[in-house]
């Protein structure tokens, strides 16, 4: 039983230092008496950690400590407070910045569903409920009643933090800046050639050049001779005389020479032949020759 009453006492010391008559060092000192005890673990008669204390008498080195040595932000006392909720009711604007950026929600709801800017509006605490704002509470936020912060706050006659709470704004959130309009670079024209002058021709190759790489010159072909040179050039072929047909001269004698007649002496060559048959015939059986007279006049016999 000694030893139970003596740590209580040691807890109740821990508590006192890190209330409004502590300090950090006090607390420390107390916190090495307790031992192995967790910090966490020691309450006040009302059910609130060290941290409610540390908040409420505005201990901001003492908080910070506490919190690192594993005391929540988000621990509730017996009425469902939580730190912030002591700090805004105290007014503490350095603890209640610290507590709302470590962690601790500004929407919390104790036992009668109000906020810490419920408490902030009825407790008349202006900066604190400037700092809600701004953080982001929400000011037309109810309690378990159906109150509002501006409601309580009317009701206790905080008539500044009435009016600070239902004249707030929220600042309009900046437009996003439009995505850059990424232009894609346009492709290059084309250039399309343009007919110019042919090439000049690569000079002639050299003797030694050619040597060198196997290939025996050319001779320049001699120029076409004009045409009517080239005419001129051409031997005149002499045409034979024509042949003169004669009486007694077969066909095929006549044009032996291959030397075209014409159909009269043609005909006149073939007379002379059957003439001839005829005397040849009216001899052989004795008859005197006679003249036929089918022969023209001027016809000469062979």
């Amino acid at each position: 039983m000694a030893d139970d009453d003596e740590t209580e006492q040691l807890k109740q010391a821990f508590l006192k230092a890190c209330g409004a008559t502590g300090s950090l060092e006090a607390a420390k000192a107390a916190a090495k008496a307790l031992g192995d005890e967790p910090l966490a673990s020691v309450r006040a008669k009302n059910g609130g950690s060290a941290l409610h204390l540390a908040a409420f008498a505005g201990q901001l080195n003492t908080a910070q400590w506490l919190v690192e040595r594993g005391v929540p932000v988000t621990g509730v006392d017996g009425g469902g407070g939580t730190p912030l909720h002591a700090a805004c009711f105290a007014g503490n604007l350095a603890v209640c910045g610290w507590l709302a950026s470590s962690g601790a929600d500004i929407e919390a709801a104790d036992g009668r569903g109000a906020r810490p800017l419920h408490v902030a509006c009825l407790a008349g605490r202006e900066q604190v409920v400037d700092l809600l704002l701004r953080r982001g509470a929400l000011k037309m936020c109810k309690t378990r009643d159906g109150a509002t912060p501006a409601a309580l706050a009317r009701k206790a006659s905080q008539n500044k933090c009435a009016d600070l709470a239902e004249s707030f704004k929220r600042p309009a959130r900046a437009a996003a800046a439009p995505a850059p309009v990424v232009k894609r670079p346009r492709p290059a024209p084309v250039p399309v050639p343009r007919a110019g002058p042919p090439p000049p021709a690569p000079p002639p190759l050299g003797a030694l050049q050619a040597q060198m790489l196997g290939i025996q010159p050319v001779a320049p072909q001699p120029a076409a001779p004009p045409l009517a040179a080239a005419v001129a050039a051409v031997p005149q072929v002499q045409a034979p005389p024509p042949t003169t047909a004669r009486l007694g001269v077969t066909p095929s004698q006549a044009t032996d020479s291959f030397v075209p007649v014409s159909a009269k002496a043609q005909n006149d060559t073939a007379r002379e032949h059957m003439a001839q048959q005829a005397m040849e015939k009216m001899g052989r059986r004795g008859v005197a020759m006679r003249v036929p007279t089918w022969l023209q006049p001027g016809d000469r016999l062979a």
